[in-house]
């Protein structure tokens, strides 16, 4: 579209010069008699002005209607674009210290872990990301070991001689996150990814494609463990979605993990920006 503007705006002032160029030795030369204009050069000149400037206000009529037809999608696109918020929880523990029993925790991530079967159906509304030896697997659910170590701060007890027991610290590092969508419009599509920073754009992996309605959540739960080699690193918290118009935004929020054969301490940046992929 910039191309044919500069081409319109250069034919124009060749027009405007050559023009009354050729104009003027049209009248300067002779020819047949049945060439003979009944016009003078002024009127001539006149006419090629008048023509010319139909041409320019019409032109210009419709780059101020294409203006004016881009700021109304514009304003449309803005009165119903999505903005997801990353907060991260807080967690309250209740810790039985010398009994066994289920601590009390407030999270989402203990969902029913019944060992009898049953059958339910439920909206999309949380994953969980497992990083181990450097990978990352998304969850429905963490396994029964791995809810016991965030119940209990990662402290477990092992058997280290007959009849003989002792609390062991695993170091498990659990970050609770809620995401709502606080725009103006639906996030149709979001996938969701948690991938290493160095992982190439065609190997990435995202959850199942969703939608979340105007301040409604999403529960994302990224657990790890110091006794897996590899896990330190940077990591990258994507959220890919589209708005009603099918324009295209990005979030990128990045989580550091720093190890060493003691403990393990994270970094999580809630302060991502908004990008913009394409303009339809």
């Amino acid at each position: 579209m910039k191309r044919l503007k500069n081409k319109f705006y250069v034919a124009i002032i060749l027009s405007s010069i050559i023009g009354p160029i050729v104009i003027h030795l049209s009248y300067k030369s002779y020819g047949p008699l049945w060439l003979e204009s009944e016009w003078s050069a002024g009127d001539a000149l006149s006419y090629f002005g008048v023509i010319l400037a139909s041409i320019i206000t019409i032109y210009g009529l419709h780059l101020t209607f294409q203006d004016n037809s881009k700021g109304i999608n514009e304003q449309g696109r803005l009165d119903k674009v999505p903005f997801l918020t990353i907060n991260v929880l807080s967690v309250e523990y209740r810790v039985p210290w010398l009994e066994d029993k289920v601590i009390a925790v407030e999270s989402q991530a203990f969902i029913n872990n019944e060992d009898d079967y049953y059958f339910k159906e439920k909206k999309f509304d949380s994953v969980f990301f497992v990083i181990n030896n450097g990978s990352v697997n998304a969850k429905n659910h963490f396994s029964k070991e791995e809810l016991d170590r965030i119940k209990r701060q990662g402290r477990v007890w092992k058997s280290i001689a007959k009849g003989t027991f002792s609390l062991v610290d695993t170091r498990v590092l659990y970050i609770p996150i809620e995401i709502t969508n606080y725009g103006n419009g639906v996030a149709v599509d979001l996938r969701i990814g948690l991938n290493k920073s160095d992982v190439l754009d065609e190997k990435k992996k995202y959850i199942r494609p969703l939608s979340i309605g105007v301040e409604e959540s999403i529960y994302i739960g990224i657990y790890s463990e110091i006794s897996s080699i590899n896990n330190d690193g940077t990591y990258n918290l994507e959220l890919i979605y589209q708005d009603i118009f099918e324009n295209n935004y990005k979030q990128i929020n990045q989580l550091e993990i720093s190890m060493n054969s003691e403990d393990q301490n994270a970094t999580f940046d809630c302060s991502s920006k908004q990008i913009r992929i394409n303009k339809t």
